[in-house]
């Protein structure tokens, strides 16, 4: 992109001597079928949705190496969670245990996203959905699903995603009113579902349980190694941001950015994460 998108790349892929049988994966926002039925149409081999679960994607790619290779391979275990999904708070709307995980089980930061989120788009942010245009509206709506996904609100992903694809195929808005009232409903249930876990729930400390506090030696060296990954677009680079937010914050990296970094991560937006990282170390004059 943007000369090229995914669908005329695997296009292009199969017409290549060779390569008629290389695994392609389809990665993607949408969810919709008639964008799985693109992607497999295109030549690809499997459809697989953002936010990425990392246990799902490495599944996916041992099965289809071990498809398409003679080697006879073990497939690799899948990840397992830090933490037992039993002890995910339940909330109404929200898969947590998708959720926590991908903050690197840290429940404080999930209940800042988790807040800012039902901030963000409330009702007045609903009600102003009607007076927006096409493209403004389906800018609105892309945010509110990254940041939705990000989280595991499922149903709010589901409309916000319907309706995208709804104007990116030519819909009016005026079209969307049912989907606006179901969004409003939505966040209203989740809000009052998120109340009540936040009552019940003790302040959480700031740094997750299962991540280990780094010597400061150990953590610049990881932070270099999450700038190469951020480099290479690689997916291990949530992970390493995750093991890295008690020595960021530590540092004096605020919050409100940190949780700026992760949703970007989740959106698979390296960028400008690696970008903000850069500078960030350089203005510090951090080095390993």
């Amino acid at each position: 992109m943007p000369e090229m998108d995914g669908l005329e790349a695997t296009r292009r892929i199969r017409q290549i001597p060779g390569l008629e049988r290389l695994p392609v994966l389809a990665l993607t926002a949408g969810a919709l079928a008639e964008e799985r039925r693109r992607a497999l149409d295109a030549g690809m081999d499997e459809f697989l949705t953002k936010p990425v679960q990392p246990e799902k994607l490495q599944e996916a790619l041992s099965r289809h190496l071990r498809q398409h290779s003679a080697m006879d391979e073990t497939p690799a275990e899948p990840a397992t969670a830090s933490q037992d999904s039993a002890s995910y708070p339940i909330i109404e709307g929200m898969n947590t245990a998708e959720a926590l995980p991908r903050l690197g089980g840290d429940l404080a930061l999930f209940q800042q996203l988790t807040e800012r989120l039902l901030n963000t788009f409330d009702s007045q942010w609903v009600a102003g959905l009607r007076t927006l245009d096409a493209s403004e509206l389906q800018a609105a709506l892309h945010k509110l699903r990254g940041a939705a996904a990000l989280l595991g609100v499922t149903r709010v992903d589901q409309l916000a995603t319907q309706a995208e694809e709804q104007l990116r195929q030519g819909g009016l808005p005026d079209e969307l009113r049912p989907q606006f009232d179901a969004l409003a409903d939505a966040l209203f249930t989740l809000r009052q579902s998120v109340t009540e876990m936040l009552a019940r729930t003790p302040a959480a400390p700031r740094t997750p349980s299962s991540a280990p506090l780094l010597s400061s030696e150990e953590a610049l060296q990881r932070l270099a190694g999450l700038l190469a990954l951020l480099r290479q677009q690689d997916l291990g680079a949530a992970d390493e941001l995750a093991a890295l937010h008690p020595w960021l914050r530590a540092k004096g990296l605020p919050d409100v950015e940190l949780q700026r970094l992760c949703e970007s991560l989740a959106r698979l937006d390296f960028e400008p994460v690696f970008q903000y990282l850069s500078a960030w170390q350089a203005s510090c004059a951090l080095t390993p």
